[in-house]
């Protein structure tokens, strides 16, 4: 937990790192609709957020597999980028916008709500028909 008035920056690296972390951790659940056995991010992730994330998206996830008569241990590989992608700066996404899966559930909000403090201007897109996805 951060201290109560703690201003994040965003340049700091150890910060960066905790930001792709939860990028990636905010796609769990949807994950769960396909249950793909490869999974690719798009930014370079340490060693140590490769290994976390991969243990998530298998071990963390062994009663949904279970459950769902899936093989487990899951056939499960993280592809991620060799080289450094160029990181848009805050608020600059120019003529594209995120797309953000929402269901209307606690993980859509959490991501919206961090979209929006980055200042971005976020497309909405959903499978889900409810009251709560039709109001945004």
């Amino acid at each position: 937990m951060f201290p109560q008035g703690t201003e994040l920056d965003p340049q700091d690296p150890r910060v960066a790192a905790l930001f792709d972390f939860a990028s990636v951790l905010l796609g769990l659940s949807y994950y769960k609709a396909a249950a793909l056995p490869e999974l690719t991010v798009e930014m370079p992730l340490t060693v140590l957020l490769q290994t976390s994330i991969t243990a998530l998206y298998t071990d963390g996830l062994g009663e949904f597999y279970v459950r769902n008569e899936l093989p487990f241990p899951p056939k499960f590989t993280l592809v991620v980028p060799r080289k450094s992608h160029q990181k848009i700066k805050k608020g600059q996404t120019g003529p594209v916008r995120p797309l953000l899966a929402f269901g209307g559930g606690k993980d859509s909000h959490v991501s919206q709500s961090l979209l929006e403090d980055a200042g971005f201007e976020t497309t909405f897109a959903s499978v889900v028909l409810s009251e709560t996805v039709a109001a945004k």
